[in-house]
């Protein structure tokens, strides 16, 4: 495929085409001109689409996929995490092309697009405390394998309870907080003490540890990164010692990361890999590996918000319409794909203002930008657009998008 920086659309017509959407009267089911534009646009240029947008490169798609594929090998088994592209269509890919064991995801409401949607291996990497949610929780497991992380013993006491009453048994992994802060619990005696209450219920089971470290996987310096995850390494093997087992081989060990990928495999700890990142790759990732075209791994970028020109306020500044609503900076401003010479300086609702030194861009231009933090932008879009040789192939579903509870 080409390779871009960005797309000059200069003098070139631009026309709607296909019949003109139906606008019915009030209450009656919709078609706005965009919608019905945006959903014919498979077959049609990249220059054609409707900025701005959410696009994935299949190609480096695919070849990120094959890349994660060789390098975990048989050496570890894989769950990646789908909090981070939200689909039930990728989910699937990895699945059957990525030889995913099942997938992760965070929240009960996830789990339930992906459930209906044919994935039957899935582990919530959250705590579910609600009655309410225990219920739902409950009748899901009826359709889908569904387990779920603890760290309060009134909440596990719920748990069996309610599964009690419906006539099943949940599957638990006790979380430990091995550096992020957030859940998990934080004394050996908590851990054991939840792991024998578990083990004296009859409607719950102990099936493992959850022990994911997200602040050491943009940990940017790869040395400092591997000694933060030989420190994890060593909570989690003493944490196990409370385990009344004299080997841990029934036990799943479920964590680690996309940044830690290599670390994690060598440890010999870990029974699976929650790596998901690597599909997609940002920004920040692209700092873990001191390469901005390049993630940690060798993965390549394969997600971009395509924007375009829409102002030039002067020849050393154009504006994008690609703001807030299109993309997340919590992780910083995203970056111009290629080597280009452009560089985002500010962002605001709806408008990306870009240094163009050079005066290389001009109105309707098109860029691509690599997100700062693929998760919350992907969370933004309802659909990825997939790209083939300049031209949109394919559209796929984010049918888990907004799904946070």
């Amino acid at each position: 495929m080409t390779e871009f920086y960005w797309f000059g659309v200069r003098n070139r017509k631009q026309s709607l085409g296909g019949p003109r959407a139906h606008l019915g009267a009030a209450g009656d089911s919709r078609m706005y001109h965009t919608d019905n534009y945006k959903n014919n646009i498979t077959g049609r240029s990249i220059l054609d689409i409707l900025t701005p947008d959410l696009v994935v490169m299949e190609e480096a798609f695919n070849k990120n996929m094959a890349h994660f594929r060789s390098i975990v090998s048989n050496r570890i088994s894989h769950r990646p995490h789908c909090k981070m592209h939200k689909s039930s269509i990728i989910a699937q890919k990895q699945l059957k092309e990525g030889n995913s064991k099942g997938v992760c995801c965070q929240t009960l409401s996830e789990a339930e697009v992906l459930s209906e949607n044919g994935i039957k291996d899935i582990f919530i990497t959250n705590q579910i405390v609600n009655k309410n949610k225990i219920n739902i929780l409950s009748e899901l497991n009826k359709y889908s394998y569904i387990k779920i992380c603890v760290d309060n013993a009134n909440n596990i006491k719920d748990i069996n309870e309610i599964s009690k009453n419906k006539g099943i048994r949940i599957d638990l992994m006790i979380e430990i907080n091995c550096g992020g802060g957030r859940c998990g619990v934080n004394s050996y005696d908590e851990f054991h003490g939840q792991y024998k209450l578990i083990e004296e219920m009859e409607h719950v089971n102990f099936k493992g540890v959850q022990a994911y470290n997200g602040s050491s996987q943009h940990v940017y310096e790869r040395e400092e990164r591997h000694r933060e995850s030989e420190r994890t390494y060593s909570m989690i093997r003493e944490y196990l010692r409370c385990l009344d087992k004299e080997n841990h081989e029934d036990i799943e060990i479920s964590g680690g990361g996309t940044g830690t990928l290599e670390f994690d495999i060598e440890s010999g700890l870990f029974t699976e890999t929650q790596a998901g990142s690597y599909l997609f790759m940002d920004m920040d990732y692209a700092r873990v590996a001191g390469d901005s075209e390049k993630g940690v791994g060798g993965f390549d970028n394969s997600l971009f918000v395509i924007t375009s020109v829409i102002s030039k306020p002067s020849p050393e500044i154009a504006v994008c319409d690609a703001g807030l609503k299109s993309h997340s900076v919590d992780s910083g401003y995203p970056l111009v794909h290629g080597d280009t010479g452009l560089t985002v300086i500010g962002v605001s609702d709806n408008h990306c203002v870009v240094k163009d030194e050079s005066n290389s861009l001009n109105i309707n231009d098109r860029i691509l930008l690599i997100p700062g933090h693929c998760d919350p932008t992907c969370n933004l879009y309802d659909r990825y657009l997939i790209i083939n040789n300049d031209a949109v192939s394919d559209i796929w579903d984010i049918d888990a998008r907004g799904r946070n509870i």
